[in-house]
């Protein structure tokens, strides 16, 4: 007997722009948002938390915005 794995719809409210930043990075790795979710939450069952370090930081230097054409072509030019 062949069952197909059970499977449920969620909705998740976000900022239009991060969505879409979202949907282009994982694109760039082959996948849509709903793979990459569920990517993230096996993970997270795998090591039972968060799959990365969550932490209150104030002085950031991280940037979370994605890099201008730009900013690529500099990279890529040094």
């Amino acid at each position: 007997m062949n069952e197909k794995p059970k499977s449920t719809n969620i909705s998740i409210r976000m900022d239009l722009d991060l969505k879409r930043d979202a949907e282009t990075l994982f694109a760039n790795l082959g996948m849509n948002l709903s793979t990459a979710f569920n990517v993230f939450l096996r993970q997270s069952l795998r090591v039972q938390g968060l799959p990365f370090p969550v932490k209150m930081n104030f002085t950031s230097s991280v940037d979370t915005n994605p890099p201008s054409e730009e900013e690529k072509s500099a990279e890529r030019e040094e």
